[in-house]
């Protein structure tokens, strides 16, 4: 849902992350944060388009390559909030894909996730907007036997 390229059109899908506005502090904030389970370090590309997903497309990105050096400890969503919480900090470029954030919306169920990125929210700040929520989900899914 923003307009930096998750890999897609390379042989690392959703694990280089980059755009051509993007400059090493990227990497170097994102390793900062010593996410549990991931190496996050400097990395440049050039995307192939594929369909659907034109989003940095043909062009050299600068960007961040993630490594998963413990999937025990390896927190998918963390990594990704500090991703976007840093990426919107450090680059003015940063934003949505479209015309406004409604993609972003979209794929994170509401607007929580665009108002706090907007609001310069960190990644534990934004984590704690979903604390209720994941203790509601944790009962139906205990409910349910799962």
């Amino acid at each position: 849902g923003v307009n930096i390229n998750e890999g897609r059109g390379t042989t690392r899908p959703f694990t280089l992350l980059g755009a051509t506005f993007v400059d090493q502090r990227w990497a170097a904030a994102v390793a900062e944060h010593q996410l549990p389970g991931v190496l996050a370090r400097e990395a440049s590309f050039t995307a192939l388009p594929v369909p659907g997903f034109q989003t940095q497309a043909g062009h050299l990105s600068s960007g961040v390559e993630l490594h998963v050096t413990d999937a025990d400890r390896f927190e998918g969503l963390l990594t990704g909030l500090v991703l976007l919480t840093e990426a919107a900090k450090l680059y003015p470029e940063f934003t949505h894909r479209g015309d406004d954030w409604h993609w972003l919306g979209l794929l994170a169920g509401d607007d929580r996730l665009r108002d706090a990125l907007l609001a310069g929210a960190s990644a534990l700040d934004i984590t704690g907007l979903w604390s209720a929520d994941q203790v509601e989900w944790r009962e139906i899914v205990r409910s349910a036997g799962l």
